[in-house]
């Protein structure tokens, strides 16, 4: 690579590091720069990257690698961080190099809404990204496959009127007549599908792929109460008298999560080493059925498994709502759940040679990725991205991808 494309993928490289999109040429650049210095790519730097991104001031004033340095040496010196300093010559990546893996064309900074644009569609192969599917499943057992209906009137049961207001979202409106008598109701997403519940008190709920939501259809107790399985971003409206509960269940334990008014969100997949809830805004309670029990702040992250919870310290709260915002963020993730993810939003299943569930061998350690991922993506080019930092060729077979490390 040439001294003048070397300062291009610097320039990438900046742009990245303030969420900017890349052309598909400028991430070629980068990428084919980063692949001229695997070896150098040490797992232990890689690890560091976010810390030395606090403090990088990567502008316009810096243009080249060197000047870059330059301007930084004695911030990241005094920062005392893991990697050391040492002279980058052009052409070569050293453990002073600030580098962002760029594994995406697109970003999405705002959180989506209730009436956010389609998502984008994919070609006919298989892995394309997921959309709006949903069954709503109703009190005397009639499903209504939401990806099919109509805008408009759905059903009624009892008083309340359920409704799609449009493509991805249905609200159950209790303004015609009194609350009357509450029915159970479920809303179940598939794997690749992903829908917006407005429920009756007017809380939103945000429900991932492969997750399931049952709820009453008016809330007439001392408490707001709903069950989940898998994953949802709750935005809960305020009621100072009716605390909202989320129940969700690890083995034989449940996990209780209540809340007033607030924003957050809820992993309960079943094929998670554990549960967690991360805060957004607010508070909430978290309680288990063994005895376990804490309040989490904004910002705060909680793991729950059939024991404990342990609440983090330094949560990495932006890459549990990527999704939240079309995004995948697999910063330092292991294999396995990446694997996982990306089987629930491309309704895909990983196999090995002989055609059984993939298992994560031990050259698989963890993905040390800082960048984000847009879930509009075709799966062929994450599967293509990730080949390149975890060694393995793979295969399309219908919705069956076999991986082959090497």
């Amino acid at each position: 690579m040439t001294s003048k494309q070397q300062d291009q993928a610097f320039l990438a490289l900046s742009k990245s590091t303030s969420h900017e999109a890349l052309g598909t040429e400028e991430l070629t650049q980068l990428n084919q720069w980063m692949e001229e210095n695997s070896e150098l790519l040490d797992r232990e730097i890689m690890s560091e990257l976010p810390a030395l991104l606090e403090i990088a001031d990567i502008n316009a004033t810096a243009p080249t690698w060197d000047e870059f340095l330059e301007m930084n040496r004695e911030k990241i010196r005094v920062k005392k961080r893991a990697a050391k300093i040492h002279s980058i010559k052009r052409g070569v990546l050293t453990a002073a190099a600030i580098l962002v893996i760029v594994i995406s064309i697109n970003y999405f900074s705002q959180r989506k809404q209730a009436n956010r644009p389609s998502i984008a569609a994919a070609d006919n192969n298989a892995g394309k990204p997921g959309s709006y599917k949903a069954t709503l499943g109703l009190a005397d057992d009639q499903r209504i496959d939401l990806e099919s209906a109509s805008t408009g009137h759905l059903a009624a049961q009892g008083n309340i009127n359920i409704s799609k207001s449009s493509p991805g979202n249905i609200k159950y409106d209790t303004s015609q007549a009194g609350l009357g008598k509450p029915y159970p109701n479920t809303l179940t997403t598939p794997r690749g599908g992903e829908f917006h519940i407005k429920l009756a008190d007017g809380t939103d709920v945000w429900l991932n792929a492969a997750s399931q939501l049952s709820y009453p259809t008016v809330f007439i107790d001392s408490v707001r109460r709903v069950e989940l399985s898998g994953e949802a971003y709750f935005e809960v409206a305020k009621d100072a008298r009716r605390p909202f509960i989320v129940i969700t269940r690890k083995t034989s334990k449940d996990v209780l999560i209540q809340v007033l008014g607030t924003k957050f969100n809820v992993n309960a997949y079943d094929n998670e080493p554990a549960h967690k809830v991360t805060l957004e805004e607010g508070s909430v309670r978290i309680i288990t059925t063994a005895g376990a029990a804490t309040v989490l702040r904004p910002g705060q992250e909680a793991r729950i498994d059939a024991q404990k919870i342990t609440v983090l310290s330094d949560p990495q709260s932006e890459q549990s709502l990527a999704w939240t915002k079309e995004s995948f963020d697999f910063g330092d993730m292991d294999f396995t759940t990446v694997m996982h993810q990306l089987e629930r939003w491309y309704n895909v299943s990983f196999r090995d040679t002989t055609h059984k569930p993939f298992q994560q061998p031990r050259q698989f350690k963890r993905v040390y990725f800082y960048g984000k991922i847009s879930r509009t993506e075709n799966i062929k080019s994450i599967l293509e991205t990730l080949g390149r930092y975890e060694r393995f060729t793979y295969s399309i077979t219908g919705n069956e991808i076999i991986i082959s490390p090497y």
